[in-house]
């Protein structure tokens, strides 16, 4: 069953697990790219319509030879 809730932001669909309302995937912060890349975080942007909050996004892109083995 979805769940929506509006929030400063934009409005978000979740799911009911549980008895709980769970939102996965929400942005915290700015893409840190051009200009922000190696600043503070800034607010993330509002969007248009329902954003679908029921499953993570895609993970962040690692180095193999950093992270190590999985």
């Amino acid at each position: 069953m979805d769940v929506q809730i509006e929030t400063r932001r934009g409005a978000l669909r979740g799911v009911r697990e549980r008895g709980l309302a769970v939102f996965r995937g929400i942005p915290f912060a700015a893409p840190p790219v051009g200009p922000l890349r190696f600043m503070p975080p800034e607010p993330p942007p509002r969007w248009s319509g329902v954003r679908d909050a029921g499953r993570f996004g895609q993970a962040a892109p690692q180095n193999a030879a950093i992270a190590g083995p999985s």
